[in-house]
């Protein structure tokens, strides 16, 4: 057991992905009985938080030590991969669009996409976590420069300017502020060693969920359309509210002890399930939710949690495919590079 790698985060990062993918597939459920759907928008409320917690963990480790560049070149090519993977499956689906227009329909697709940047409106997550992994050597020196008082001074002002900015809260350069900002507030804590978010992360956690419960059951019963803007603002990138209890549960995996290979080894597909289980081009998540729903008879929660699980399971077995391919392919080049060279 010494020898395996501790599994905390790991676990974190399997629990995230469930979450990000149940804010996905809740998007399917219509025309439900209110229990239903409350049940479901509940469980699907979390996928920024999961988000939150991916960004959380990559942050913790970055500051200080930056990102290695093998990772952010290993990142663009498995989005790549994954994008041309459904584009393939967008191009067979459309198989009546004819071969003089296939290059125009890659092209729109594909080329125009890596412009936005890097597919942003298919992997956003993508492109903010590229961007922070460039730009962090400069924050990290910036952090490195500063003792606590003057980064405690930064922090307050760069959240006083992420809310004034939140009210035109539009573009990609207010979602670059809101995750440097969120960057700092990782690098702060981290600094600042047994704060108060660390000490109590539990009781703010618990605190958090119950009373979101409780808003979101009286806004359900009593005042259905304040109940659509709560569930909305839940649902935002920059939800504060989001963004603490996304610290709190860190904090919570953070200190456990856990060492499990097998988590370890579920934990490295993660990132390969959320480019697989959501794309604009070739949408897995509706289409299993279609023949599902065929299957479960039209239960809809059973439904729901199928496609959940299902998304998992199939992201899982494609993520390790890509990765054998890939390691295929490069084994390949590689020796071929090494012949042409000697």
């Amino acid at each position: 057991m010494t020898n395996i790698r501790k599994s905390n985060l790991e676990l974190l990062r399997i629990i995230s992905i469930f979450m990000i993918i149940a804010y996905h597939a809740v998007r399917n459920i219509h025309e439900t009985d209110a229990i239903t759907q409350f049940v479901c928008d509940f469980i699907g409320n979390w996928g920024i938080l999961g988000v939150n917690c991916f960004l959380i963990i990559s942050f913790w480790f970055i500051i200080e030590k930056s990102c290695k560049k093998n990772k952010i070149v290993t990142v663009i090519i498995q989005t790549f991969e994954y994008s041309f993977l459904f584009l393939l499956l967008s191009i067979i689906h459309n198989a009546n669009i004819g071969n003089e227009n296939i290059i125009k329909y890659i092209f729109s697709l594909e080329v125009n996409g890596f412009l936005e940047p890097l597919w942003s409106r298919r992997y956003w997550y993508v492109t903010i976590y590229i961007f922070i992994c460039l730009i962090s050597p400069i924050y990290n020196k910036l952090i490195e420069n500063m003792d606590i008082n003057q980064y405690k001074k930064l922090v307050i002002f760069s959240s006083l300017l992420v809310f004034y900015c939140s009210f035109d809260s539009s573009g990609w350069a207010y979602e670059i502020l809101f995750y440097s900002w969120l960057y700092f507030v990782v690098g702060y804590l981290k600094k600042n060693k047994n704060n108060i978010l660390e000490k109590k992360a539990g009781l703010f956690l618990l605190t958090g969920f119950l009373c979101i419960l409780f808003i979101s059951l009286i806004t359900f019963i009593f005042s259905p359309q304040n109940y659509f803007f709560w569930i909305l603002w839940l649902r935002e990138r920059d939800c504060f509210l989001t963004v603490i209890l996304a610290i709190c549960l860190f904090y919570l995996f953070l200190h456990l002890e856990i060492q499990c290979k097998a988590i370890n080894i579920i934990a490295g597909n993660v990132f390969g399930i959320y480019l697989f289980h959501e794309n604009s081009l070739y949408n897995i998540c509706n289409i299993s939710y279609y023949y599902l729903t065929i299957i479960t008879k039209n239960h809809v929660f059973i439904t729901y949690i199928c496609v959940i699980c299902l998304l998992f399971v199939l992201g899982s077995i494609v993520e390790c495919l890509r990765n054998k391919i890939t390691y295929f392919f490069y084994h390949i080049f590689r020796k071929l590079f090494v012949k042409t060279n000697s």
